[in-house]
């Protein structure tokens, strides 16, 4: 089975937590608390026949909490950045916390609470570009009514299943770990 950790970046209160519930469980609660440290969980999902262990880690938002929460960019093979599409803040903060990830993260980019359009304050044509800016696919998404969410996550998927990210410049790939045309010997 193909193990893919994927993590949540974004500003406090942009709806990571219920992204994550939405796709892992298929739930959504308006009260979420603030997640205050990372968290995750782990989920086995079949995509395109394949099943993976997906394991999403739900970070903190709070500035304050923020930095300890960039460690987890090196564990990860998939970043998705979520802002609000109803707090500009939210949106002009991804800028600072796309630069704190690794640029061989699978990385897409998500404008949530697409649900709440008569409030907004970020539009579609202003995430379309600052995704196409950073060469990043873009989706708005509603973990409320499940506009999205799904395929964001999948996305995601596919995007390291086809290009795994490197480590260290060594690309991560599934495998036995036997390479029949390896040199023996030491020179």
């Amino acid at each position: 089975m193909r193990k893919v950790k994927i993590a949540l970046f974004g500003d406090h209160s942009v709806g990571k937590t219920s992204l994550i519930r939405r796709f892992a469980d298929d739930e959504f609660n308006q009260d979420t608390l603030p997640t205050l440290q990372s968290e995750f969980i782990s989920r086995i999902y079949n995509y395109e026949g394949v099943n993976y262990q997906i394991q999403i880690y739900d970070t903190a938002g709070q500035e304050k909490f923020r930095s300890s929460s960039y460690a987890l960019t090196h564990a990860v093979q998939g970043v998705i950045l979520v802002y609000d599409i109803t707090r500009r803040d939210s949106f002009t903060e991804i800028e600072s916390i796309l630069a704190n990830i690794p640029r061989d993260r699978r990385i897409i980019l998500v404008g949530n609470k697409s649900d709440l359009g008569n409030d907004r304050e970020v539009s579609t044509e202003e995430g379309t570009r600052f995704a196409n800016e950073h060469d990043l696919p873009f989706f708005e998404t509603s973990a409320e009514f499940v506009s999205n969410v799904v395929e964001s996550f999948e996305r995601l998927i596919q995007m390291i299943r086809d290009n795994p990210p490197t480590e260290d410049g060594i690309q991560l790939t599934e495998g036995n770990g036997n390479n029949s045309n390896q040199k023996k010997g030491c020179c």
